[in-house]
């Protein structure tokens, strides 16, 4: 029955694409969803909203789910942008499960689907700092296995005319790709040892290392890759009816509600609203004409039951 009914709310997010109506799922509905198809599918059907903000339990029930950390994923980022702004036990307790598995698939020389050895994540690392997480000595066991590799690499260096063939395929030998991730690994470690205040932090490491990386991998600021929520303009607005909920809201019967919609029920737009209770999000957007390349994100919520608070949180154009 639970798989039917999960069915039926991606059928129904499907059909509704380019109507005129409004899709809505709960978040609660994410979980099931989650169970039968995965947590990237759910999350991808949350919209990248930070479903924590308006349902603290359901973000957490997805956040247990999630056993792997792979970058550019809808988890991935799902765990940063909770991690960079929101501290929680469990949050945390995560933070240092995803850590300490990116440093063992780092020690084991695991490769990712582009055959690149792992490099420890600047998301991640970020989270590991907004979370206080104490795993100085994973660290410290990791950059000593790096150190040491990157030494073993370097002794495997194809010479000149072992690398003759490379000077017409353009392509750069495996093992000097290798050697390079291992020094970046060196280098944002010890910056992670520095920015958590550790004894063995050692500038001259730090800087040797950095003198290994090509100049666009030295990232002055750890900080730009940080996720950030941002809320800007609200207003409260008065309703015609009476509502217990986000999911009763009646649009084609509220003047106010349709003001802000207006021009968003052309093909190829779309009315989105994730919602718990009292409170949700509203995406609205257009790929094309009139309002071709714009889109807007809010929080809303009910405040009285004739009364909705909307406030502005993205507004995005290409």
């Amino acid at each position: 029955m639970k798989i039917l009914q999960t069915i039926g709310i991606l059928i129904f997010l499907n059909l509704s694409v380019n109507s005129q109506e409004i899709q809505r799922i709960n978040t609660k509905d994410l979980i099931s969803v989650s169970t039968e198809f995965g947590l990237d599918s759910a999350l991808h059907l949350s919209g990248g909203f930070p479903i924590y903000r308006i349902d603290s339990i359901t973000a957490l029930d997805l956040l247990d789910k999630m056993i792997t950390y792979t970058r550019y994923t809808p988890s991935e980022y799902f765990f940063n942008e909770m991690a960079h702004n929101w501290t929680n036990e469990k949050v945390k307790f995560k933070t240092q499960n995803l850590a300490l598995l990116q440093l063992n698939e780092i020690k084991s020389k695991k490769r990712d689907k582009y055959n690149n050895l792992i490099v420890l994540d600047d998301k991640l690392i970020i989270s590991i700092i907004k979370q206080e997480i104490q795993i100085e000595q994973q660290l410290i066991s990791c950059y000593n296995f790096c150190d040491s590799l990157s030494d073993c690499q370097k002794k495997e260096f194809p010479n000149f005319f072992q690398r003759i063939p490379n000077a017409f395929t353009g392509e750069t030998p495996l093992i000097i790709e290798d050697y390079k991730a291992s020094h970046e690994n060196c280098y944002k470690i010890m910056r992670l040892l520095g920015e958590l205040k550790s004894d063995y932090f050692d500038p001259k490491k730090y800087k040797y290392h950095k003198s290994k990386l090509r100049p666009y991998e030295r990232d002055k600021d750890i900080f730009r890759f940080e996720e950030h929520y941002r809320e800007y303009d609200s207003a409260l607005v008065n309703l015609n009816g009476n509502y217990n909920s986000i999911n009763e809201l009646d649009f084609s019967k509220e003047p106010e509600l349709q003001k802000i919609i207006k021009g968003f029920n052309e093909d190829k737009c779309w009315k989105f609203i994730l919602q718990n209770g009292r409170r949700g999000f509203l995406a609205l957007g257009c790929q094309f004409a009139p309002l071709s390349g714009f889109g807007v994100q809010y929080k809303i919520e009910l405040i009285d039951r004739n009364k909705l608070l909307i406030v502005i949180i993205d507004e995005w154009i290409s």
